[in-house]
């Protein structure tokens, strides 16, 4: 793939990255969750596929060739999921995808996965650290989308950041599985 970069600033110094381009004439297919910059004696620039976008320069894959991911802030949130201690509640296949919506506005995350762990297995709390997002202040609500066809069950989620005094937590109180595939169950999950 090919990586080009817009910027603010002089040919000298690129100044404050803003987004990031993939570009490939490859027919493989790319799935990237998250891109980390550092420019020489710079911070860490944190860019996420927050549309869950494939790369490929082959159109039956179903993405593009081309795929633009812009920073949304500097902030870093704590992602908790805990999912349900149920039988078969777990997932090995679920491409889960997160917005947070508060009082200042939304953030969104790329893929949520933890790549030394398998995530998402019933009973278990798995933690995700993202970094570069936009603060919105208090949090007032998630919502979810999974793309991945294996139904999973969240018992509730817990978002943290620096700035709040304790996490903010959301609870599945109707008990909603989800999944890609509509006979498993719910496709999004907006939990409040």
């Amino acid at each position: 793939a090919v990586v080009s970069t817009q910027s603010t600033g002089d040919n000298d110094n690129i100044g404050a990255l803003k987004c990031v381009r993939f570009s490939t004439t490859s027919h493989d297919a790319w799935l990237p969750s998250y891109a980390v910059v550092t420019p020489e004696g710079g911070r860490d620039y944190h860019f996420y596929n927050t549309e869950g976008s494939w790369v490929s320069a082959e159109e039956s894959d179903g993405g593009s060739s081309s795929l633009q991911m812009c920073e949304q802030g500097t902030e870093t949130y704590y992602i908790t999921t805990h999912t349900s201690p149920e039988l078969d509640a777990g997932s090995n296949s679920l491409h889960l995808l997160m917005k947070i919506k508060g009082q200042k506005g939304s953030t969104e995350t790329g893929f949520l996965d933890n790549s030394e762990r398998n995530d998402f297995e019933s009973g278990a709390a798995d933690t995700f650290t993202l970094r570069g997002m936009r603060f919105v202040g208090k949090v007032k609500c998630v919502e979810l989308e999974v793309r991945g066809e294996d139904a999973w069950l969240v018992d509730y989620i817990e978002v943290n950041c620096a700035r709040y005094r304790s996490a903010y937590t959301f609870h599945n109180d109707g008990d909603v599985k989800m999944s890609a595939n509509e006979n498993e169950g719910s496709r999004t999950l907006r939990l409040c």
